[in-house]
């Protein structure tokens, strides 16, 4: 559900952070937040499991550019997503952002005679094909990168993630950056255009959405959560990384990206694990980072949200293993919780 405005306060059982308490008289009857579709499996994974704690949580798909304007705006209590939000921007909403999960980006076909697995590309043919400027799966130039794969003459019909009103999509966003740092055509197309549309192909809403039209669009190609394309048995295509390593998106390269990222280089805990160099390092990773406020006026919702973002790191870790994510490393989780605790 959207969530527009505040819903009337009630009684919720009294929940603690750290050695904080929040009195029932005062906590909140639900909190509301929202963000990207990237990152609500895991979401919603945090929600149910809170309730058991006395907590109750609403994670609402919004995508990662309304999120960010409602938490700004005070209309929901937490947003999360993979952009992470300007300082400038926290600064003037009060607001106080920090890591939570890890996420790999699949791609996936559906072209016949081609398993999971199979199809091999890399940045400058996904350049090409979401370009336009490859128009057919048996194009020499993707017969060259995949000896000994029969593919068929068949279009090649790209889908992407965007909304007509304009909404920011992190997925789409970091593909978008991936493509112009190593597709030279792809600068000089789209380099002013980072949140702009792409000029072929087919338009969804939602990663749900993107889902049954690949799986009945014979040619298609998209991209979603690694998650979403295990869930739903989805043809993966492996991918070359900087170091020339040919890879499936996977938990274990998605656990090389993260322990490639460099947490010291980044005190204000905001990091980039997209193209990593390494070995099995997969290309394609994003940080799902949450916000939510810290005024103190707004006392009992902020510690609410605090605790139950305490919850979920200390106790989520397999909620996001099964949801092909990954969790923070000690590291980081150690200075998110010791964030967190200083209220």
């Amino acid at each position: 559900m959207l969530v527009s405005r505040r819903r009337s306060l009630g009684i919720l059982a009294a929940v603690g952070l750290c050695s904080r308490t929040v009195s029932a008289a005062d906590a909140p009857a639900e909190l509301h937040g929202g963000g990207s579709s990237f990152v609500s499996p895991v979401m919603a994974r945090w929600t149910e499991g809170a309730k058991a704690k006395g907590m109750s949580v609403e994670y609402a798909v919004l995508g990662a550019g309304s999120s960010q304007n409602q938490i700004l705006a005070g209309d929901i209590d937490y947003a999360a997503g993979e952009l992470a939000m300007a300082p400038e921007k926290l600064a003037l909403g009060e607001l106080v952002q920090f890591p939570v999960v890890f996420g790999a980006v699949a791609f996936a076909v559906n072209i016949d005679g081609v398993a999971d697995g199979q199809m091999k590309l890399n940045a400058a043919l996904l350049g090409a094909i979401f370009s336009g400027a490859l128009k057919k799966w048996n194009d020499p130039a993707i017969g060259a990168a995949n000896p000994g794969l029969t593919l068929p003459d068949l279009d090649i019909r790209p889908v992407f993630l965007g909304d007509p009103n304009g909404a920011i999509f992190s997925t789409s966003t970091t593909l978008v950056r991936y493509l112009m740092a190593n597709n030279a055509d792809w600068q000089a197309k789209f380099a002013a255009k980072i949140g702009s549309r792409w000029s072929v192909g087919s338009m969804v809403p939602t990663s749900a959405a993107m889902v049954p039209l690949l799986k009945s669009r014979p040619g298609s190609i998209g991209y979603m959560a690694l998650g979403t394309a295990l869930s739903n048995k989805l043809t993966r295509v492996m991918l070359k990384n900087k170091n020339g390593d040919m890879l499936l998106p996977n938990p274990e390269s998605l656990q090389a990206a993260v322990s490639k990222v460099d947490w010291k280089a980044s005190p204000d805990l905001v990091v980039n694990p997209t193209d990593l160099a390494g070995a099995g390092v997969w290309p394609l990773v994003l940080c799902s980072y949450a916000v939510m406020s810290r005024a103190a006026a707004k006392k009992a919702r902020t510690d609410a949200v605090r605790e139950f973002f305490t919850y979920a790191l200390n106790e989520g870790a397999a909620a996001a293993t099964a949801s092909s994510a990954l969790a923070l490393p000690a590291e980081a989780k150690a200075k998110v919780l010791e964030l967190l605790a200083k209220g």
